[in-house]
Order: structure tokens, then sequence, then C-alpha cells
């Protein structure tokens, strides 16, 4: 693989505030959907079975992809607490399980902000040419896990020529910028869990959010019922960060549409000035 310390400036960021103290709480990385679990490890020995390269193609290695985040962060000060890996559409190739699409999730400490929010980094790289190399950058509630992406800040980048030398500068931009928003970020949470709602109105935006993609209409269903019976008591006040978890807890099913779905709830709430500051 490429060197990839000389491609990615040794930058020191003050966004960052790197602690590394007493061990805290971890988040439950649910990774969900069809698929294999794998450790990176598991990624590494799968590096053989990567396509080959031809003219205009260039696919990543999924465990090159997981590594390049990881230089992308050390050189930030900031560090993997967790991570996990999800291999699908697995095939058997020399006696072995080979998933053609992978999805990462890893916890990252670093970031200033609240001791109740972790920061979740998500990679996700096909070899079937299904989807580009992607890194999205979200926060979870430590209590749940139940995470939602920050869609503005999605990398995406097709597995093309100057692939190795283009992905870690994009990835040290795409988590910059995220430090840089951390503040306002965290602001917004604070304003959901100050909006109060009933139920009608719940039903109205969740109603909206279906109509904007933001869940199928066959889950929304079970976006009411975790309005009504939260999985977890830190979101049974009535107001709008309690619904934004219940729909972010039907999430957790399909970790490689939660970006979208997301973008599509923030847009349902900016349109009723619900997040958003005055």
């Amino acid at each position: 693989m490429q060197e990839l310390n000389s491609l990615v400036p040794n930058t020191h960021f003050e966004g960052f505030a790197f602690k590394d103290e007493k061990p805290q709480p971890k988040l439950n990385l649910n990774l969900l959907g069809e698929g294999s679990t794998v450790t990176r490890e598991t990624l590494k020995e799968h590096r053989k079975f990567t396509p080959n390269h031809t003219e205009s193609y260039k696919p990543v290695p999924f465990y090159d992809l997981v590594e390049m985040a990881e230089d992308t962060l050390n050189n930030l000060d900031l560090k993997i607490v967790q991570e996990k890996h999800l291999l699908a559409k697995t095939r058997n190739v020399q006696n072995t399980v080979y998933g053609e699409r992978c999805f990462s999730m890893m916890e990252v400490s670093g970031f200033n902000g609240r001791d109740d929010i972790r920061t979740i980094i998500g990679l996700r790289q096909s070899h079937d040419k299904s989807f580009a190399s992607s890194m999205l950058i979200g926060d979870a509630p430590l209590v749940c896990s139940n995470l939602e992406f920050n869609g503005e800040l999605t990398l995406s980048r097709k597995n093309t020529t100057f692939i190795l030398s283009d992905l870690p500068k994009m990835m040290l931009q795409t988590v910059e910028t995220f430090a840089e928003s951390r503040a306002d970020n965290l602001k917004r949470i604070e304003m959901l869990e100050n909006t109060p709602l009933n139920d009608n109105y719940a039903y109205v935006l969740s109603c909206e959010a279906m109509r904007n993609k933001a869940i199928p209409s066959a889950k929304l269903g079970q976006v009411v019922e975790q309005w009504h019976e939260p999985e977890h008591d830190a979101f049974k006040d009535r107001n709008a960060y309690s619904l934004q978890n219940a729909f972010s807890n039907i999430w957790r099913s399909t970790p490689h549409l939660t970006a979208s779905r997301s973008e599509a709830l923030r847009n349902t709430f900016n349109k009723y000035n619900i997040g958003v500051a005055a």
C-alpha cells in the first residue's frame, strides 16, 4: 500500500482536545444488516481478493480504507476507541467467505463536546462498483448508540486514478470541517431537546419525514412505537430530540442508508424551524 503518512499533513487542529484519562463508557456499535461481522485483521487477509486495477478502475482494499482513516485521525491527535466491520454480498472464494461490500463503524475520542454524545466515523467501500469509497461523520447518544450522520460532511470518491493520493486529503478536510462545526451541531441537539412536541405534532413531522424519505412507509409504524415506548428512558421526554432518536433507532438495521435518511429528517425539521438557530 502506498505510504499514507506522506499524504496526510501532520496537522494539529485546535478544535480537538485529546484526553487519555480513566476508561470511559463505550458505545454499543450495532452494525446490523445482512452480512458477516469481521475483524480488521480479516479485512487485511482479504486484500488478496481485491479486484485487479485497470486503466480507469483502481479499487481500494477494504483494509486500506480503514488504515487511511486511522492515519488521518492519528495525525489530528484523535483516537479510535473501538471499531466494527461488516462484509456484505458475500460469496465463497478459495474456500473463504469474501464480501464484495464493506461497512465499518469507528467510535472516535478526542473531540470537544458533551459527555453523553460520542462521535462515529462510518466507512463504506464496494468491489462490485455499487458505490464509491465513502466516509461519514456523525453523533450517537452514549445511552443507545442511535446514529445520526451529518450528511453535509459526507466524503465520496470513485475508485479511479489518483484515489490513493486524493482520499487521505479528502478525509483530513472532512474531519477538520466536522470539528469546526462541532459547536453548532451540539447547539442543535440542545435546541431539539428544548423543543416540546405533543403526539399530534410528532405524527405530522413523522409523516412529513416519511414523505421526504427519512424512513420507508413500511417502517413508519415502528417510529411511532419508538415515540410512544422508547427503548431507552432518556428519550421519554416529549421533545424533538426524542423523536429524532425514534427515527435513528429504526435506522440501525440499514447503516448504509443512515446518512441520506439523517439528511432527510434534518431537512424536515428545518422546514418547521426545529433545531434551527434564530
